[in-house]
């Protein structure tokens, strides 16, 4: 079936995932119900897709009206995870008995990445096959089955997204290094990028793109913040930190590239499917491609401080300013970076004393997460919304960040 989001309405794509799972899904329960027996409600969570969950409000005869609570904290939304895939068989044989009353349905895209998510970095197939490894071994979702503009996914029961609190706290931050020391560790063919290559064609690109907006029609606060914005770029600090990155030694590995509070789950210490006890669990992994593990680390360390500000901000009711950013601290990198090499130690058979330390883990860190902030303002100057959605107050906020690790670390 052919997708389109822009002649779509929301109820449309709603009637669409509940008749995707009543033909696909290979249980009679779901093949007999009606439209009126499946209840769907869209996930608003995440950006780059469009994510239902479809509950079977009548399964094997039973009335099964679960309630779906939703809270109005963002952060502690109930969450379900789902993937992206471009084939249009079931590639997970499953009995009927295996098939649950709840499951998410994807459709690839959304109003901000474009039909088919424009901005992924790897294909459906690749991705399924990275996905159905990952769950065989319980570190990810199931999928139930794929069909062309999307996929059906395992909805995982009291699951919910990671907070800032959560990933503040030992159990759950050592939880989540493992996971991601045993994603660096797969062995999967994927692109390989030269993502140092990319953000300086990006910078190049930003520097007339600012001039371009500095001749639009602004307030006078908008002038002067875009025209601080502006000379930001024109400091050269791609060059700046190369300059101070000499003789650094990294590695390269199966990187995620998204790693964010809205990708990973916290999970219950059992869950009603039965699955091994896992605290956190990484999703979506469209954006994965071979690279070095300071640049993956560092973005995440970069999304913390990120998620930091907004709580703050949310917390407070009250815009963000300079002095409550607060970049994440040198103490919690070097504990992450303590669970992550004990088990990258223990699973991977190329540990290196001589790169695999402390200090020089942190080092990689420390300058992608550098690396990191520049592509995060590069692309927000670069975006075609960049005036209409007032991204430059995005932007402003993270060259503050930028700027007080550079004080930290550079000064």
């Amino acid at each position: 079936m052919s997708l389109s989001l822009n002649c779509l309405t929301e109820d449309d794509f709603k009637l669409k995932a509940k008749s995707i799972c009543r033909q696909l899904l290979p249980s009679s329960s779901w093949k007999r119900a009606s439209s009126d027996q499946i209840r769907c409600s869209r996930i608003k969570t995440g950006q780059s897709n469009r994510l239902y969950i479809c509950e079977l409000m009548s399964y094997d005869g039973l009335n099964n009206r679960q309630q779906i609570e939703f809270h109005d904290d963002d952060f502690l939304s109930p969450v379900t995870t789902t993937t992206i895939s471009n084939q249009t068989s079931v590639i997970t044989e499953l009995k009927k008995s295996q098939v649950p009353n709840k499951v998410i349905v994807r459709f690839y895209g959304s109003e901000f990445t474009g039909e088919g998510n424009q901005y992924r970095s790897i294909s459906d197939e690749l991705e399924c096959r990275i996905l159905d490894h990952l769950s065989s071994i319980g570190r990810a979702p199931k999928v139930y089955a794929t069909f062309e503009g999307g996929r059906i996914d395992e909805f995982l029961e009291n699951a919910t997204l990671a907070t800032v609190y959560t990933l503040r706290s030992t159990p759950y931050l050592r939880s989540l290094a493992m996971k991601i020391a045993q994603f660096h560790a797969l062995q999967i063919e994927l692109p390989d990028v030269d993502h140092y290559e990319v953000l300086n064609y990006f910078e190049t690109q930003c520097i007339p793109k600012m001039d371009e907006h500095l001749n639009s029609d602004l307030s006078p606060g908008e002038r002067a913040l875009i025209t601080q914005i502006a000379r930001f770029i024109h400091s050269d600090q791609l060059n700046f930190i190369f300059g101070i990155m000499d003789n650094l030694y990294q590695r390269k590995v199966c990187c995620h590239f998204d790693l964010n509070p809205t990708n990973i789950l916290v999970l219950p210490s059992e869950t009603p499917q039965g699955r091994p006890t896992m605290d956190t669990l990484l999703i979506d992994f469209e954006n994965c491609q071979t690279g070095f593990r300071g640049l993956d680390l560092g973005k995440f360390f970069v999304e913390l401080s990120i998620a930091e500000n907004n709580y703050i901000a949310a917390r407070t009711n009250v815009a963000s300013s300079e002095s409550q950013i607060s970049p994440v601290s040198d103490a919690k990198i070097r504990e992450f970076i303590g669970y992550y090499l004990t088990e990258w130690s223990s699973i991977s058979g190329d540990f290196d004393p001589s790169i695999d330390n402390e200090n020089n883990l942190f080092e990689e860190i420390k300058f992608n997460l550098m690396f990191s902030l520049l592509g995060f303002i590069y692309l927000n100057i670069l975006n075609p919304d960049f005036l209409s959605k007032k991204l430059f107050d995005v932007t402003a906020h993270r060259i503050i960040l930028y700027h007080q690790f550079a004080e930290r670390w550079f000064s």
